[in-house]
């Protein structure tokens, strides 16, 4: 049997799964949108070691973030390789839904 704390988190982690769900994202989309209001633009690799993911799976939040018109791509100044990713507007007020669900969340714990 697990330990409480163990059960608790994994409730945490369904219910922000749920939440997440009920705003049309994935858990990775929320965790992409959430780094990139704090720390603003970021290039795609610095996301991926920020975050502790593969490249793969952040490169398809991003896509589709990007998609639903989220977030956008832009070639970096410095380095025509490298992928800069930013909010839209809409990805800054996404965000902030993100924040809402986790200060309730805060609240009930």
């Amino acid at each position: 049997m697990p330990d409480r704390v163990e059960l608790f988190r994994r409730i945490e982690r369904q219910h922000i799964r749920d939440q997440l769900s009920l705003l049309g994202l994935q858990s990775v989309d929320g965790l992409v949108l959430r780094l990139l209001s704090r720390e603003g633009q970021l290039r795609q690799e610095d996301i991926v070691l920020r975050l502790v993911l593969d490249k793969g799976s952040v490169a398809r939040s991003v896509a589709r973030l990007e998609e639903s018109g989220l977030s956008v791509r832009q070639v970096s100044n410095q380095c025509r390789r490298e992928k800069l990713v930013d909010l839209t507007p809409a990805g800054v007020e996404m965000a902030a839904r993100i924040q809402a669900v986790m200060d309730v969340w805060n609240d009930i714990s």
